[in-house]
């Protein structure tokens, strides 16, 4: 009696297992059943969407000017328009008022205060300026700058546009009665130089032109030239 009633129970409790698993797959198929059901309803009632317009989108960062009051056409500068810049006042020496005043600077007048106002011109450099024009007895031309010590190039076409000569004020040599040291204190005589015109003047032959000094052995026409302004052949 106990033997059959223990198998009966086996027997249930496996009936059981296997209806709980019908039951969960039936449940299953029946989801996925649902799901492509739902599925195809979609598909099938969603509506056509119409194509993208091929029309370019409208860039509303173009404003149409000609409708637009505010709008102003920027203005184009040529080389006569350019707006004008503010500039820094100068503080420098060159802003002084002297400066202003004396745009051009006479080189054989100015004295070492005067010629400072210079651009690039210091106390050193105007000392040497005034120093060289005594020798000389005066500048004819502004190249003769450059035989200034230190004088260069980039310098003198600094200061040249501010620079004027007067030549009346020129200082000449009496070449026919100075003597061999007067005449050597100027820098563009050499001592042979001045040794053959002394000579010549010991012989009773003087000068009377430049074509008579080139005519001295040692002197060549490039000095003659650059001495020409300097010389009074009076006797």
């Amino acid at each position: 009696m106990n033997r059959k009633k223990g198998g009966n129970t086996h027997t249930q409790i496996i009936g059981i297992i296997w209806l709980s698993a019908g039951v969960v797959l039936v449940a299953v198929a029946l989801f996925f059943m649902f799901r492509s059901s739902n599925i195809e309803g979609n598909k099938v009632n969603t509506p056509n969407k119409e194509p993208l317009s091929e029309e370019p989108i409208p860039d509303y960062r173009r404003i149409d000017r000609r409708h637009n009051n505010g709008y102003q056409r920027p203005k184009s500068y040529t080389g006569n328009t350019t707006p004008r810049t503010t500039q820094t006042p100068d503080t420098s020496i060159y802003s002084h008022p002297w400066h202003r005043k004396a745009l051009v600077v006479e080189l054989n007048s100015a004295d070492t205060t005067t010629l400072q106002l210079l651009r690039g011109i210091g106390p050193t450099f105007a000392r040497r300026i005034v120093a060289y024009r005594n020798r000389l007895g005066g500048f004819y031309h502004k190249g003769q700058l450059l035989e200034v010590y230190g004088m260069d190039s980039v310098r003198l076409q600094t200061i040249a546009p501010f620079i004027d000569i007067d030549t009346t004020s020129v200082q000449r040599l009496k070449i026919n009665s100075l003597g061999l040291k007067e005449l050597l204190r100027h820098p563009y005589f050499g001592y042979y130089q001045v040794a053959d015109i002394v000579r010549l003047r010991q012989h009773g032959i003087t000068l009377g032109s430049i074509d008579d000094l080139r005519s001295v052995p040692s002197v060549a026409d490039s000095d003659a030239q650059r001495l020409a302004p300097y010389l009074d052949f009076s006797l």
